[in-house]
């Protein structure tokens, strides 16, 4: 079936030029950029889409952006027919389309996709009865920080960080819910056929998309000044009729603004992180921060033998200029374009196991970090965790894990006291500084993080699966599968099915290789009190089968390690939460397959790779313990 797709890819690319085989797999910016090179494209000079062509999810748009600058907030589009999911089967193209064929339950469904100037075109034929009620659904999941929602009739806006579309669909209204935008629209069957059209439009706005859909628009235009009486250039203002968003327009080059007025009474919001409205007259008067400053990082997530993205985040909107420089001395400027906040920006074609240094210039001030990437058999890698509460004892761990340069440093969860607080994600990454400067980070949700979409903005990682992509994900390093888990999704859910399906089919995939390491929060085991529910029933067969190494948690802060069954567990929590004494209780259970434990110490664990095996050692912070070493593993 794959050799057939990427025939029909092939096929497609010589049919029409506007519609051709993805040519590199990350090109998009934005919190879900993933796109797979045997995806399709639909392109012109305005707009970009990509459809995806795996088996299991043909047919499914995953990104749109415009290809001036590629920012993309879709994570997923697709379609159903009367609560059941469209599957297509297969899939042809003519010159201008492509023709996409399956079924909703026993109903017959033919998607046409085409492309105009800005909007990406869906014809949908489905079988029917005449008389019969036939209900389509749009769902849209986004992948943003805190996309705007704008219901309207027949026609709905999403305005995500840099990018808005609009959704056309006959007859249809709109409902919001959990990241996803589904929007429902009935006809009655005439006859044995049933057709919906739907219209995606992108923009950089919703203004811009209502100017495409309706040229003849009344519209009114507004002066926005800062406080010191400069134009406030490229700043995203809401406009509110009767208290809710009516539209979204951008200041041009003279802070001036084009919208579409709502009607007699209307207020302004400021939407760009950072700045603040002041007045509103016959002017509108904003603020920033007069100086720019480094909230966040920078920080290294993600690196590859080839690749790794730079995160960080600033004080107030700016564009960055970033210079890389590798062991030889040889430079590379980048530039990250956007008038943002957070930025993150993917450094390519670098050399396997190679030292890199990083320069960021922003605004005159300018901060550094440094990462090796991956390539080499042997390395050093960190494991620790529960670094919440206590931002000093934070601080003092990562710089003691910053003076063994390890490759990358892998955090298990509760990273910080309450995800949802961005103050709280501030006082993590300026704990963080001295260990950022020097190695990458890859992090594991815990139950403080609430699966908050700060998380995913903090941290761009390998695509896996679940929210944006990435609430679980995997990815490898010298002989060594490194797969990282969700262990706050409920047992018995849908989403927790689809997670441990994911785990069977990565660790299947990944037979081979010499060590397996699983990495999740809540763990299997302890000796503390604790009655919490774990995944043990559900996943532990599945390591012991497929012969995982070792199983990192944290969550018990303390440090504990037990072998069950050929799988080696450990628990490390002491990464600056407050520290656990509950060894020391008289309720302390004593479960067989302990082998060592230590409580009432901020510690980490050193993991280095060796050709034979993995040998672990346990260092304290603060404070010397002999907590003892992990025996070499050998496959």
């Amino acid at each position: 079936m794959r050799k057939f797709l990427i025939l029909m890819i092939l096929m497609i690319s010589l049919l029409t030029l506007c519609v051709e085989k993805l040519k590199t797999p990350d090109p998009f910016f934005g919190m879900c950029p993933y796109a797979n090179t045997e995806d399709l494209i639909f392109k012109n000079e305005k707009t970009i889409f990509t459809i995806d062509t795996s088996v299991e999810n043909l047919g499914i748009l995953t990104n749109a952006a415009l290809t001036e600058d590629m920012f993309d907030a879709v994570e997923r589009f697709y379609f159903s027919i009367n609560w059941k999911p469209v599957r297509f089967q297969k899939f042809e193209a003519t010159n201008e389309s492509i023709i996409f064929h399956g079924a909703a339950g026993d109903r017959e469904v033919t998607l046409i996709y085409s492309l105009n100037e800005y909007s990406l075109n869906m014809k949908l034929s489905v079988s029917s009865e005449p008389e019969e009620r036939v209900e389509l659904r749009i769902h849209m999941k986004v992948c943003d920080m805190d996309p705007v929602i704008i219901k309207g009739k027949n026609l709905h806006f999403i305005q995500a960080r840099n990018v808005a579309y609009g959704i056309y669909a006959e007859h249809s209204k709109a409902i919001f819910t959990a990241g996803s935008l589904m929007i429902i629209s009935r006809k009655k069957a005439d006859s044995d056929t049933t057709t919906f059209d739907v219209k995606l439009f992108v923009g950089r706005d919703v203004e811009s998309i209502r100017e495409i859909v309706d040229k003849g628009i009344k519209k009114a235009v507004k002066k926005v000044i800062m406080e010191n009486g400069e134009p406030a250039r490229y700043i995203k203002i809401a406009v509110l009729g009767n208290g809710k968003v009516f539209t979204i327009s951008t200041t041009d080059e003279t802070g001036s603004m084009e919208f579409t007025v709502p009607g007699k009474n209307y207020s302004f919001s400021i939407l760009t992180e950072g700045y603040k409205l002041v007045s509103s007259n016959s002017v509108l008067v904003v603020s920033c921060p007069s100086q720019n400053s480094f909230l966040w990082g920078p920080y290294i997530t993600d690196p590859t033998t080839n690749s790794a993205y730079l995160n960080f985040k600033l004080s107030k909107p700016s564009t960055a200029l970033i210079i890389l420089t590798d062991e030889n001395g040889n430079t590379q400027k980048l530039e990250s374009r956007f008038l943002d906040t957070f930025h993150f920006v993917k450094l390519e074609n670098l050399s396997p196991n190679e030292e890199y240094s990083v320069l960021v210039k922003v605004d005159g001030i300018e901060e550094r970090c440094g990462f090796k990437t991956l390539g080499s058999r042997s390395f050093k890698f960190v494991i620790y965790g529960d670094t919440r509460t206590n931002e000093d004892w934070h601080e003092m761990v990562c710089k003691e894990i910053a003076k063994e340069k390890p490759l990358f440093v892998i955090n298990v969860g509760d990273l910080v006291e309450d995800g949802e607080s961005l103050e709280d994600w501030n006082k993590f990454f300026k704990a963080l500084k001295s260990l950022s400067a020097v190695s990458s980070y890859f992090p594991v949700l815990g139950n403080h993080e609430k699966n908050s979409n700060i998380y995913y903005q903090a941290f761009m990682l390998p695509k896996g699966g679940g929210d944006f992509q990435r609430r679980w994900y995997s990815f490898d390093a010298g002989d060594v599968r490194f797969i990282v888990l969700d262990s706050n999704v409920p047992e018995g859910t849908s989403l927790f099915e689809k997670q441990t399906k994911w785990l069977i089919e990565d660790l299947e995939r990944n037979r081979d290789k010499k060590f397996k390491l699983v990495f999740f929060h809540h763990p299997f085991y302890t000796n503390t009190p604790n009655e919490e529910p774990t995944y043990e029933e559900s996943w532990r067969r599945i390591f012991e089968k497929y012969k995982v190494d070792v199983a990192f948690s944290g969550h018990i802060h303390d440090y504990e390690r037990f072998l069950k069954n050929g799988v080696i567990y450990v628990v490390t929590g002491g990464g600056g939460a407050p520290l656990g004494f509950g060894l020391y209780s008289p309720d302390r259970k004593h479960l067989s397959g302990s082998v060592k434990e230590a409580a009432g110490y901020l510690h980490y664990v050193l993991a280095e790779i060796q050709e034979d095996g993995i040998k672990f050692t346990v260092k304290s912070v603060g404070r010397y313990i002999k907590v003892g070493k992990v025996k070499v593993i050998v496959p």
